[in-house]
């Protein structure tokens, strides 16, 4: 029940057109939200025992929360299944297409470099984009732009055209995570918004298992219309990837005013719940205001280089994933396989199915992992714990997967499982970090930092290979970056963690102005 008090303060406050037509505020009757409705200062922190700031109406709140799940979460997450497909393309087709072109690791290895590249320097120009555009425009152009992208990777002949065309699928895709972060904060109260972060990252894992299925498949096309198996793997992006966008660009709400699905008593609770995120964005901050919240928040470079960590591991396990089973298969140890092998073909097929073993564990992880951190409501220790078993499990692949497929395969699958089930719970504590009329500049930062780890990991898995003729220096290497990152999340901090009121002048630390 809202007090008088908070009545007469909601009178007062700012107010949010909603227009209830096509969802784009394009036409259809108008009403009014407030846009920074009032927060209530009880003292006590949130719990699924206690009823959350702000209820008015709990039912309203269940059947609002079940409504973003289905027409934001899921597409959201579908945003990111198509983007790691790709990804999962390319380690997939590795062996086959750097025999079919006759190039080397370290080839391979700067192609991954090149998408990263391109990726990082543009991730703070889309999130501008997005504040200026919206997150639906400019998440739906992403789409078309990098499923034809995708496609020209099918037909690059030399090392260059294969750079430039994986450069320019780096560009295309630069602002798909921030993109899809940002969106789920304007629709999900923070206490509710760990387990849909979660989500997100068990759709990028459940692209690693079934894209190795669909990749069988794609691969028995080689020869037909003139093109190898892996060259189809990248065509087959294409529709999939316009056909989403189209939909994001045409029919998906910039916020919750906006959205057709919510009703107007339940876009309300969204609007109070959230804290006027919408609302706050839609005036926006000035770009230097944004860049001194993101720059100078310790906690915010703390994350990113966590992240950077995590993410030089995690890549090589995707990237790597089919060669690394490859090599533990032909009984030669962990060394780069023989790209002339007559039972190359079987053996290939077989790789890849194998690979579905590690992102299975790895989504089940990851779900379980988000789930007991939302249920207990710490963060830190979900983080840490996962990060250093993985690399220490990790680090010791060569140890058995020289002589041992099984233990070999059950260290690659606990380290996988361990640098995905971290990754959502560290981006919850990156977003609350930043004030609300920041988040998508400074997560656009913070994402830019994190995937410096994408250039790095691959750059020096390929020399190292290279170099030694072995996978093992570049393990040792991976398993003790995201060992690192475990250690340095013991101290990171949680700006969620329960012991002072939220969202209220002075309460809790540093959160005055936190609302995801």
């Amino acid at each position: 029940m809202a007090t008088g008090s908070d009545r007469d303060a909601a009178s007062q406050a700012p107010l949010l057109r909603r227009e209830d037509g096509d969802g784009n505020g394009r036409s259809g009757r108008a009403g009014m939200i407030p846009a920074h409705p009032p927060r209530r200062c009880t003292g006590a922190d949130p719990s699924p025992s206690t009823p959350l700031l702000g209820f008015k109406n709990a039912e309203i709140g269940k059947t609002a929360l079940g409504k973003i799940s289905g027409n934001v979460v899921a597409l959201c997450c579908a945003v990111v299944f198509l983007c790691y497909v790709d990804r999962a393309y390319v380690g997939l087709s590795a062996r086959q297409l750097l025999a079919d072109r006759g190039w080397d690791q370290g080839v391979y290895g700067a192609s991954v470099s090149a998408f990263f590249l391109g990726y990082v320097v543009f991730q703070i120009p889309s999130a501008l984009l997005m504040q200026r555009l919206g997150t639906p425009a400019v998440l739906g152009a992403s789409l078309c732009a990098w499923g034809l992208a995708a496609a020209g990777t099918a037909f690059a002949r030399t090392p260059g055209q294969f750079y430039a065309a994986r450069l320019l699928l780096g560009v295309a895709e630069s602002g798909t995570f921030p993109g899809v972060w940002y969106y789920l904060g304007l629709f999900l109260p923070r206490d509710r918004i760990t387990v849909s972060m979660a989500a997100v990252d068990v759709s990028l894992v459940a692209s690693q298992v079934l894209s190795p299925l669909a990749a069988a498949g794609l691969m028995g096309m080689d020869g037909m219309l003139g093109m190898a198996g892996w060259q189809w793997l990248f065509v087959s992006e294409v529709i999939p990837t316009l056909a989403l966008g189209g939909w994001f660009w045409y029919r998906m709400p910039k916020g919750p005013s906006l959205a057709r699905f919510l009703s107007r008593e339940e876009a309300e609770w969204v609007a109070e719940e959230v804290g006027g995120a919408e609302a706050a964005s839609a005036e926006g901050r000035p770009a230097f205001d944004q860049l001194y919240d993101a720059v100078a928040s310790p906690r915010l470079w703390g994350c990113a280089v966590i992240y950077f960590l995590r993410l030089m591991a995690m890549y090589v396990m995707l990237f790597w994933s089919v060669l690394l089973i490859s090599a533990m298969r032909s009984g030669r140890g962990l060394r780069p396989p023989l790209p002339q092998d007559p039972s190359s073909s079987h053996s290939n097929s077989a790789a890849i199915l194998l690979a579905t073993v590690p992102y299975a564990a790895a989504a089940a992880a990851t779900l379980i992992n988000g789930w007991h951190s939302q249920a207990t409501r710490e963060r830190t220790l979900h983080i840490a714990l996962p990060f250093m078993l993985g690399g220490a499990i990790f680090g010791a692949l060569p140890i058995f997967g020289g002589s041992h497929l099984a233990l070999g395969l059950a260290a690659l699958t606990i380290g996988a499982a361990g640098a995905v089930s971290g990754g959502s719970i560290l981006t919850t504590i990156a977003s609350a970090t930043l004030p609300v009329g920041s988040k998508a500049f400074g997560l656009g930062l913070f994402n830019s930092v994190a995937n410096l780890g994408g250039i790095v990991g691959p750059i020096a898995t390929g020399v190292m290979v290279e170099r030694w003729g072995s996978y093992n220096e570049a393990i040792w290497a991976m398993a003790a970056a995201l060992f690192a990152g475990g250690v340095l999340a013991l101290f990171l901090g949680d700006p969620l963690a329960p012991g002072g009121p939220k969202g209220c002048a002075g309460g809790g630390e540093e959160e005055d102005e936190l609302h995801v």
